[in-house]
């Protein structure tokens, strides 16, 4: 008997479940609207060091003139010179080679302001955030 009042209290007590899980779903929900903030940032820009400055080796420069020539020539000779080859230009292969240097130098002054711009730049984008 007990089993037979069991069954009719779980069915009642079923129901009575089922309406308020009803009464939740036809609630409307309460939502908060999302605020979608996009900020647009660069990316850090990698500076890489610069180089080592160049060390430029001394070089020993030797005039040749036709009497210097017959003095190293005897010095050779008599053993008291050190063999070595001598190397001349001409007066134009000479401002050939002063124009190159003069080239090289320009270049490499105005790659280092490029480079300073940019940095300078990045730097002052660094500053404002």
């Amino acid at each position: 008997m007990k089993k037979l009042l069991i069954i009719p209290l779980l069915l009642v007590n079923g129901c009575s479940t089922y309406s308020l899980l009803g009464d939740l779903a036809n609630r409307e929900p309460q939502t908060k609207p999302v605020e979608v903030v996009t900020v647009a940032k660069r990316n850090p820009i990698y500076h890489p060091p610069l180089p080592e400055p160049i060390e430029a080796s001394d070089v020993e420069w030797k005039i040749l003139t036709p009497d210097t020539m017959k003095e190293y020539l005897a010095q050779v000779e008599a053993g008291e010179e050190p063999r070595v080859a001598f190397y001349g230009l001409t007066s134009q292969g000479y401002e050939n080679l002063s124009m190159n240097m003069g080239e090289i130098k320009r270049y490499l002054e105005q790659i280092l302001h490029i480079v300073g711009y940019y940095r300078d730049i990045d730097d002052d984008e660094e500053e404002g955030k």
